[in-house]
């Protein structure tokens, strides 16, 4: 999202600082305290879900190559301790999520700065939009 597009969003948000807030002036994201959960989050989601996929083609090409069920059953544990470490990410993520949305559209919005507001929105957006299916891969 563009700083004017926030600028423009503000406004419709009816947040009165609006015309005081410069596109340009914004600092780059993920440096406040109400939105580095959500960031960091997503994060972490991305990389267990590259470590599930790696762990899966691994135990693949093993089953594929007739190894040894001992290494096997060892690799098949990696994969599902992999796997577990998703739904309770998936439910922190929501839950970051709703508290930057909460956030935005709530009476705290008018106490915080322009760059804050512009971080949190980006982070929401961001991670709104890299996770919308987020329910389909979180289930156990």
């Amino acid at each position: 999202m563009s700083g004017a597009r926030l600028c423009s969003l503000l406004d419709e948000l009816g947040y009165e600082g609006h015309r005081a807030t410069y596109p340009d002036s914004f600092e780059w994201p993920f440096q406040y305290e109400e939105d580095a959960p959500a960031f960091e989050l997503s994060l972490r989601l991305h990389s267990y879900e590259k470590e599930v996929e790696r762990e899966a083609a691994k135990t693949a090409d093993m089953k594929e190559k007739g190894a040894d069920p001992y290494d096997l059953k060892q690799q098949e544990n990696v994969l599902a301790e992999s796997r577990i470490m998703i739904p309770d990410c998936c439910k922190r993520l929501e839950s970051s999520l709703a508290d930057l949305k909460g956030i935005l559209l709530g009476s705290k919005l008018g106490k915080l700065a322009p760059t804050q507001i512009y971080s949190i929105s980006f982070i929401h957006h961001y991670t709104a939009k890299k996770f919308q299916n987020i329910e389909i891969f979180c289930k156990p």
